[in-house]
């Protein structure tokens, strides 16, 4: 077996090509590819799971004034207060159907991401990852049984939050809250100070 490995070895050696890797990302041969991610998954999903029912650690202002930029249409005390429903009710009756949410949310990100390596290769800050999504989670063309599931669990905490009927300020917030919880786990390291 180790002859094996190490024929491998000096055939990709004499080939000149390389492989590197850096915290979550290898480099192979010139392409960024996500690594481990059901690992990396694992970590955001439990972050996320263990900062939700607390209001201070869940709901930070500087994000929601990033995703009221890009989501400009969306009123604020609607995103808000969905936002506080969701902390509110996590382990309450509709808890499940909230952690499915938050789950999805976080496997569809983790997905896009992998789908995006030019997103993964060029560095790409939050911001751009954020607009990239929401033209993911606004697109009318797509046909993905993910993205409908997804949309679908949103529309309902947003129509539970706030009571609001009216479709296109439902789907404002649902995509403003979809953002908001991926850009909260993003941001892992920098709420935990790793």
């Amino acid at each position: 077996m180790l002859k094996n490995i190490y024929d491998v070895f000096l055939q990709v050696h004499h080939q000149g090509m390389r492989i590197q890797s850096s915290s979550a990302l290898v480099e192979i041969d010139g392409n960024m590819i996500l690594k481990d991610r059901n690992r990396n998954l694992i970590a955001y999903t439990r972050y996320l799971q263990s900062i939700v029912t607390d209001r201070q650690s869940f709901i930070k202002e500087e994000l929601l004034e990033l995703v009221g930029k890009l989501m400009y249409t969306t009123l604020p005390r609607l995103f808000r207060q969905t936002l506080e429903w969701v902390s509110d009710n996590y382990r309450q009756s509709g808890g499940k159907r909230i952690g499915e949410l938050l789950d999805e949310a976080l496997i569809h990100s983790f997905d896009c991401l992998a789908e995006e390596r030019t997103m993964v290769r060029n560095h790409v800050d939050l911001p751009t990852l954020l607009a990239r999504l929401r033209g993911v989670y606004t697109s009318s063309r797509s046909i993905d049984p993910a993205l409908f599931s997804l949309r679908e669990k949103a529309e309902w905490c947003v129509k539970k939050a706030t009571g609001n009927r009216n479709e296109s300020v439902i789907a404002s917030v649902r995509t403003a809250v979809l953002l908001y919880i991926v850009i909260r786990t993003m941001t892992m390291r920098h709420y935990t100070g790793g």
